[in-house]
């Protein structure tokens, strides 16, 4: 169906306004997203990178450490689930957190180009 990956981009957008990129739809649904399946992993990356450089062992870090591991096996869960029951690639699952952000990216590009006013085109079809 797709042979670039701006086919792909331009394809998921001509329909992201509908969906997810919705003007009603589309804080919310960064909101959930961004908190629920990236943050969790940029805290982890920040967790890794105190331990390495100061090794805090602090009430508060600890609470810090527990919730963050809760939060990025939450998010990581489903996916896990999926490659077992639904024998889904590997690879997908450990790149979770940047499909989500290409997903955000999408979604707020449909919806700039839905507010400035720019047609929707896709395979030489234009949509209204």
């Amino acid at each position: 169906m797709y042979t670039s990956a701006s086919e792909v981009w331009n394809g998921l957008a001509k329909n992201a306004t509908e969906g997810l990129g919705s003007p009603t739809l589309i804080i919310p649904t960064t909101a959930l997203l961004f908190l629920g399946q990236v943050l969790p992993f940029m805290n982890l990356g920040s967790l890794i990178y105190q331990q390495i450089n100061n090794s805090s062992t602090s009430y508060w870090f600890h609470l810090y450490s527990t919730m963050t591991l809760i939060s990025v096996v939450s998010a990581y869960l489903p996916r896990i689930l999926g490659i077992t029951r639904f024998r889904q690639d590997w690879r997908g699952a450990i790149l979770h957190p940047f499909g989500i952000v290409l997903l955000l990216g999408i979604q707020w590009y449909a919806f700039a180009r839905k507010i400035i006013g720019c047609k929707t085109s896709w395979r030489n079809r234009a949509y209204v």
